[in-house]
């Protein structure tokens, strides 16, 4: 987690969502976990060892979990589901880490296709993200009859695969994935030649842009202009809002709603600005040292020339 977060805080990137699959937690380790600026959702297995998935969410976004999503069969098919509230008209996103073991017999690689069918049809009419290592190889889904059937299973249900590189260079195959369904966005992804697994990482960044948009909240960089004007004009925007507007979509969806479209109005009024301020981080100072970021740059330069 320590070398997750190093190398996040080096490329500069503060991902709205970060997904971790075969944690090998328990449920005292999870406890543990944790990612400075996200909260964490997991799902871990009970009896046997290894397994397990995990779902940071950076904080600032307003979500809950999908239980009614997450199926979790321990050695067979693993996964947890979270919903970010947008508001504001927004379509939802639906975010997912799946986890499926390899070595499946084929009657428990049918259970699995039925059970991601089950789950692309709760999707509709959202944005959804279904990430993970599916130990299924994409690369020979033209040649390989359970591979293309289970490619097929994702796009008879409206979603595409967004990485088309081999993920696990051991092997050279192709068995990590993100999946979505959303046609209408700009959407940038691809691999990230670092060594923190012998799985490459993988990225999506939705609107060809990462960092968070609207919905961040002040970064160690960065810091919100608050002037007598600006909170005037705030003032003025609050007094046109319509509080009267009935939604009967359920007390907690309407309180997510509300926070989000509150967020999205201070934001405009107050938009952040670069702050030269680098405060050092008290809770894990070596993280920002420039001998440790400066290790972790050339660590990662060599590791990408070898990929290479």
């Amino acid at each position: 987690m320590e070398l997750l977060e190093g190398e996040t805080k080096r490329w500069g990137v503060r991902w709205d969502v970060v997904g971790l699959a075969e944690t090998w937690l328990d449920a005292e380790s999870e406890k543990g976990v944790g990612m400075e600026g996200y909260g964490v959702v997991c799902a871990s297995r009970k009896e046997k060892r290894g397994g397990g998935v995990a779902v940071f969410v950076r904080e600032g976004l307003t979500y809950k979990t999908r239980p009614d999503l997450g199926v979790f069969d321990e050695g067979k098919f693993e996964s947890v589901f979270v919903e970010i509230i947008r508001g504001r008209g927004r379509r939802n996103d639906v975010v997912g880490v799946v986890y499926r073991p390899p070595g499946a017999s084929p009657g428990e690689f049918s259970e699995v296709l039925v059970k991601m069918a089950q789950v692309l049809t709760k999707l509709r009419g959202v944005n959804g993200y279904i990430m993970g290592d599916f130990n299924v190889d994409l690369i020979k889904s033209g040649t390989h009859g359970p591979s293309g059937e289970f490619l097929g299973g994702f796009t008879s249900g409206g979603f595409y695969p967004l990485v088309s590189l081999p993920t696990r260079l051991a092997s050279g195959t192709l068995i990590d994935n993100i999946f979505t369904n959303n046609l209408e966005d700009k959407i940038e992804a691809g691999l990230v030649t670092v060594e923190v697994s012998d799985h490459l990482p993988i990225f999506a960044m939705v609107g060809g842009s990462g960092g968070g948009g609207q919905d961040e909240g002040p970064g160690r960089d960065q810091r919100r202009r608050v002037t007598e004007e600006r909170m005037a004009d705030f003032v003025l925007v609050l007094e046109s809002w319509d509080w009267r507007e009935s939604r009967a979509v359920g007390v907690g969806d309407n309180v997510a709603r509300f926070r989000n479209e509150f967020r999205d109005v201070y934001n405009e009024v107050f938009p952040l600005t670069e702050d030269k301020r680098k405060p050092k981080d008290k809770e894990k100072p070596w993280l920002d040292d420039p001998q440790f970021k400066a290790m972790i740059r050339e660590k990662g330069e060599l590791f990408s020339r070898k990929v290479k």
